[in-house]
């Protein structure tokens, strides 16, 4: 009845239940019931509630753990039929949400085996079937945890890919899958990320290169150990610099000089980005660093506003002294 209910709160409650129960009952004594319960839950995971519908997936994913896939035969492909339809975005975000609970439930070879079907959708011609699968991959890394560090190599194309689709809901969801990887494997899989990134920062698609200075900025600023509000500060007040810049001279000179006229009445921020440096430099190592500086450097002087600005923001967070660097 809970989870019939109207109120989302109700349902939600309901749905945990039906998961603790499956770890603190006998799985024989549940199974005569799945017959009911699992369409039960598998409403509440279509709940509109963000809530409800996760835990009506993690839910799902206990009873899975505990009584075993063959309690479930057509579970999986009945959640995948869902990220292939035409169904609306709060169902194949329920749909997505539930399949990473479930293939976490059944184990690592399940996905492992599944992997391949999920990289060649998120290439597919339809669009709605694009980002379905791009928001299961928002939800694998979460719930797999450190497991899912082996599958960052053939993830990551697919993502940055993504990242320039015509549809604005698919990059959204791209944008969403590759900050969850950043922020999940910053400083375990650096080797990983870091290559990728900078590569996809010399992208001919203008909207892949701006993408990728974002998520380069949020694994410095993970590898870095700063706060989510301070980095948006950081970005905030260098957006602001940017703007001043812009409307002034448009020469390289004019911009360092500015840049060096402000930096210098700024002690306090020259010694915040200099620690940060000094960090920097000895998780990446010196040479890797002064490859992403050459990059961000680069990318100042991009062909498109967006860019530069966003780059502009990520080396102003790093760097106090613009000339000063580039002599260094």
């Amino acid at each position: 009845r809970g989870m019939c209910e109207r109120t989302a709160s109700t349902k939600r409650n309901a749905a945990q239940i039906m998961g603790s129960m499956a770890t603190l009952t006998d799985p024989k004594d549940l199974a005569p019931y799945l017959l009911n319960l699992v369409p039960l839950l598998r409403n509440v995971l279509v709940d509109p509630v963000p809530e409800a519908r996760a835990t009506s997936a993690k839910a799902l994913g206990s009873l899975v753990n505990k009584l075993g896939e063959e309690h479930f035969p057509s579970l999986v492909a009945d959640l995948v039929k869902v990220l292939k339809s035409d169904a609306s975005g709060v169902d194949r975000a329920g749909a997505a949400q539930g399949l990473s609970e479930v293939l976490s439930g059944i184990g690592l070879e399940r996905l492992e085996g599944l992997l391949p079907e999920v990289l060649a959708n998120c290439n597919s011609a339809r669009m709605a079937v694009r980002e379905g699968f791009m928001m299961l991959l928002i939800y694998l890394p979460t719930t797999f945890g450190d497991d899912f560090q082996r599958f960052l190599p053939l993830v990551m194309p697919p993502v940055l890919a993504g990242l320039a689709d015509e549809n604005e809901q698919v990059r959204n969801a791209a944008l969403r899958a590759g900050r969850i990887l950043v922020i999940s494997f910053a400083t375990t899989a650096i080797d990983s990320l870091l290559p990728e990134l900078l590569a996809s920062m010399n992208h001919e698609l203008w909207r892949i290169r701006h993408s990728s200075i974002e998520l380069l900025g949020e694994l410095l600023y993970r590898v870095a150990g700063i706060s989510g509000k301070q980095a948006e500060r950081d970005r905030e007040a260098a957006r602001a610099l940017f703007s001043t810049v812009q409307s002034g001279d448009d020469s390289g000179d004019a911009d360092e000089a500015a840049e060096e006229e402000v930096d210098e009445d700024a002690e306090n921020d020259a010694l915040i980005s200099s620690n940060l440096r000094e960090i920097l430099t000895e998780k990446l190592g010196l040479d890797r660093f002064h490859g992403v500086l050459a990059a961000l450097y680069v990318s100042r002087s991009d062909v498109a506003a967006m860019v530069r600005q966003v780059a502009f923001s990520v080396w102003k967070s790093i760097v106090n002294n613009t000339p000063r660097t580039v002599r260094e």
